[in-house]
């Protein structure tokens, strides 16, 4: 009987053609061996599932749906699937450095206290080029205390223990977007976060990434103002962490307030629009819309 692999890496796959092959190279190129590949192609209507299959490895176990079923819920059933007892993600179009694994691995084996590990990333172009650098903080209490006022952890470059996420219930499935900063919010309850000061994850933006529809950017926005107001509640913040929270869940309000009205619900919009505006009136003049509309030219003020 084969022995069960030390790493799940759980994978989503919609539409990913064109960078899915590079993607799976960069996991096959991992200098830690011991994985498997939770693959959920997830309805895509291009070659996908073809550029997946044309993979010859026993590690790369392939779950097809007929249509897609959403993020989250491709997330919860990859993670029903899970035989590892540790949990890595890495993106269809993103980049695994080839020692992403073997180092992760040893941040949580030598520390027992750790529950999940993450890293620098650098950003990547549709022409793997790189043009921006992700460096959150690394200290396990600044990290805590930035989970109150931002997400410092990107997705394609955590690891974190299975039992831990299991007994928590995994991906929150109220989520449609947010579901790894929801999940984030409540392993921080249960443990430290560490965060590796190195570039072991290349995260792709496309143009699809930064076009969204107005239901889409609707929902992005009335979920970061949840979670926001979430991590604010279940968080034992610091008075400066409160203070960031505090005017975080003011600047999303803003923002759903506009989203609100930019898809027809003007009075909804306009009454966020006034709350937040009343939670904390800086906002106005931190906010680049707001500043265009007042004809406001500087700097924001700093806080």
């Amino acid at each position: 009987m084969a022995s069960k692999p030390r790493i799940s890496v759980l994978m989503t796959i919609y539409n990913a053609e064109l960078y899915l092959g590079e993607s799976i190279d960069s996991l096959l190129a991992q200098t830690f061996t011991d994985w498997e590949l939770i693959a959920i192609e997830n309805g895509s209507e291009d070659s996908s599932s073809k550029v997946l299959e044309a993979f010859n490895d026993s590690r790369i176990k392939i779950f097809s749906f007929p249509r897609n079923i959403g993020r989250t819920h491709a997330l919860r059933y990859a993670f029903e699937q899970v035989e590892g007892d540790l949990i890595a993600i890495l993106d269809a179009d993103d980049i695994a450095h080839p020692r992403r694994f073997e180092k992760e691995v040893k941040v949580l084996d030598d520390n027992p206290g750790i529950l999940l590990v993450s890293s620098w990333a650098e950003y990547i172009d549709t022409d793997s080029q790189r043009f921006d650098t992700w460096e959150p903080p690394t200290d396990s209490n600044e990290i805590y205390e930035c989970l109150g006022w931002m997400n410092p952890i990107i997705h394609s470059s955590v690891m974190f223990r299975y039992q831990a996420a299991l007994d928590i219930g995994g991906y929150p499935e109220e989520f449609k977007y947010g579901q790894d900063f929801a999940l984030f919010l409540r392993l921080a309850r249960k443990g430290n976060f560490s965060i590796l000061d190195e570039y072991l994850c290349q995260l792709r933006v496309l143009k699809s990434s930064m076009t969204r529809s107005g239901e889409y950017s609707l929902i992005v926005a009335k979920e970061k103002l949840e979670l926001s107001e979430v991590a604010g509640k279940v968080l034992d913040l610091s008075s400066k962490s409160k203070r960031l929270n505090r005017r975080r869940i003011a600047t999303n309000k803003l923002k759903y307030g506009f989203e609100l009205i930019k898809n027809r619900f003007i009075f909804s919009g306009i009454t966020i629009l006034l709350y937040a505006i009343c939670l904390d009136h800086r906002i106005l003049w931190d906010n680049n819309r707001i500043r265009k509309v007042f004809g406001i030219r500087g700097n924001s003020s700093k806080y």
